[in-house]
């Protein structure tokens, strides 16, 4: 059994270790105590909260929701369902109703929720109840709110676990209160799934909410893309990782000039299907209607109404400023803009090209090479090369904001470059002659400065997680050495190596860690994987550097592989895109 939260683990300790130990609720109050002292009070300021005169049972448990964090509900799942321990009824009902399994019953008693059907998963608005696997967390989201808040379809919430037999019962109460599950309202669609210990997860199961569905779907015009063709049309788009609306919602888009009219079908996902287009031209106005079935079935209410831009994507001729460090005091740049004529791509993407420059944005190539080692076809789509009127060459550069909508940013190859040449930033491995090197990754670079404002507000430290949403449009999981066990970050890193699932991780600040190590501190690496050679453990790396690793193999390349015991030292994280 393995409580991780400090506070709770000497009470289990204690418990463990005293002969025909009752949980009661004096023990519980400790418990409640501990996980209470997240509201900006000591757990001995918590207890004592929690035991003021007039406190009902209810007005303890709603204390101790409200401190309760994610780590310590599962702690005290681990605790109901894996320590052995005898448990008083009220004991055992406070603890279940704090975990959203039961209701709470103020006089002491246990009062269980209705218990599930025999077979499959339902939902009202008083809770969701059914059969799963057993031993399993649920994870699950509501795809009837989503499409007006900031989450991709995988972004689901713990809702709460199944038993030994696989039956779960969960009060609407307990389900409900992040982002992902903001409301239980009748006619909501809640998709869900089991996650088992080792990481690996049931099949989706999508339910509907039972009731008088009084709440029509929601709709999320940024979302939507609307992209003039010049030829007499408008291109609709739309990033499916983010739903665009309720899953099969009736859509109707009206060019409000021409009256020209189409319809369509969300799918399972909340996306419309891919190649729509209605008649128009840059300014048109389009005016959006939804139904979900039951309200506004005759399309009359306007949802919103977006202009289509003639044009789009990032003027073409500025360059992004360069970093304050190569800033003259009245402004002017340190070093001069050179025109680089080297072919964009040379035998392809691999993780090998990325190299970081002058600037601390470690975290912008650690993604990018990241990207690059699994999926080079994403880098190479990302990246469009064109001629503008003038005849010069320029790049158009996709990107993905956090809301999933995709921008364009358009670029020239003109580097900042030291006088004795190579560019200040980025280069790619091999040539750094202007016009032999490679340019994929300075323009990349070139265009994410573009795009956050300057080099200078890309290079004063950041985000890999948000560098590889903004590469693919999908969001990120996040690992914990500190929390996470070691086997778990080995699986976990194993398995989406596998999958081609682009990761990184980044280094604690103290110096002092890191001596002798090959490793550096405040630092992102790429992860390329884990494997397993001669009885150990190991997880494969890259510092975006392109050289300085770890280890002895000689090649100064910027690859190498530590010991998982070493790993989980000196790393504080680890990012890994959503499949």
């Amino acid at each position: 059994m393995r409580i991780a939260d400090r506070q709770l683990k000497p009470i289990a300790q204690r418990i463990a270790a005293t002969p025909n130990q009752l949980v009661d609720d004096k023990v519980v109050l400790e418990l409640l105590g501990a996980v209470a002292d997240k509201l900006g009070r000591s757990a001995d300021q918590a207890t004592a909260a929690l035991s003021a005169p007039g406190m009902t049972r209810k007005a303890q448990l709603e204390l101790a929701a409200q401190g309760m964090s994610k780590r310590e509900k599962q702690d005290l799942l681990t605790l109901l369902d894996q320590s052995g321990f005898t448990f008083s009824p009220g004991a055992k009902n406070f603890l279940e109703a704090l975990v959203g399994r039961a209701t709470l019953n103020e006089s002491g008693g246990a009062a269980p929720l209705p218990p599930p059907p025999s077979s499959g998963v339902s939902a009202d608005t008083s809770g969701i109840r059914g059969i799963l696997e057993k031993n399993v967390v649920i994870e699950a989201i509501n795809l009837s709110s989503a499409p007006a808040l900031r989450l991709h379809l995988e972004d689901t919430k713990q809702i709460g676990s199944t038993d030994a037999q696989g039956r779960f019962v969960l009060d609407a109460n307990r389900v409900t209160g992040t982002d992902a599950m903001s409301r239980l309202n009748a006619g909501d669609v809640i998709r869900l799934r089991g996650r088992r210990a080792d990481g690996t997860a049931t099949d989706w199961v999508e339910l509907k909410v039972g009731g008088r569905d009084a709440d029509n779907a929601q709709f999320n015009g940024m979302r939507l893309t609307l992209t003039d063709d010049g030829r007499g049309s408008v291109g609709l788009g739309h990033n499916t990782s983010r739903p665009l609306t309720e899953p099969g919602a009736k859509l109707r888009f009206t060019n409000l000039r021409t009256g020209d009219v189409l319809d369509a079908t969300a799918d399972a996902k909340g996306s419309i299907p891919a190649g729509l287009k209605i008649a128009g031209k840059g300014g048109d106005q389009i005016a959006v209607s939804v139904s979900d079935g039951t309200n506004n079935t005759d399309l009359k209410t306007i949802a919103t109404t977006l202009s289509v831009l003639a044009q789009s994507g990032v003027d073409t001729t500025d360059d992004p400023k360069p970093h304050k460090d190569e800033t003259k005091p009245d402004g002017t740049p340190t070093y001069p803009l050179r025109r680089y004529t080297g072919p964009l791509f040379v035998n392809g993407v691999n993780s090998g090209d990325v190299r970081q420059g002058a600037i601390g944005n470690c975290y912008f190539p650690a993604a990018v090479a990241a990207v690059a080692h699994v999926s080079p076809k994403t880098i190479e789509d990302a990246i469009t090369e064109t001629t503008n009127a003038a005849g010069e060459r320029d790049f158009n550069v996709r990107f993905y904001s956090r809301s999933g909508r995709m921008e364009m940013v358009t670029v020239d190859a003109d580097l900042y470059t030291r006088s004795w040449g190579g560019p200040i930033y980025g280069t790619t491995g091999g040539h750094t002659d202007a016009d032999k090197m490679e340019l994929w990754f300075p323009i990349l670079e070139k265009a994410f400065a573009k795009w956050k404002g300057s080099y200078d507000a890309i290079g004063n430290g950041g985000s890999s997680a948000a560098v590889l949403t903004a590469l693919t449009g999908k969001s990120t999981t996040y690992l914990d050495p500190g929390y996470d066990s070691p086997d778990a970050i080995f699986r976990a890193v194993k398995a989406a190596g596998d999958n081609k699932q682009p990761m990184c991780a980044g280094t604690h600040d103290d110096k002092k860690l890191y001596t002798n190590t090959g490793v550096y501190a405040n630092h992102a690496y790429s992860v390329l994987g884990a494997e397993e050679s001669g009885g150990k453990k190991y997880i494969l790396l890259r510092n975006p550097w392109g050289e300085s690793e770890a280890g002895n193999d000689g090649k100064n390349d910027g690859y190498f592989k530590l010991e998982l015991s070493q790993f989980v030292k000196l790393y504080s994280d680890v990012s890994i895109l959503r499949a």
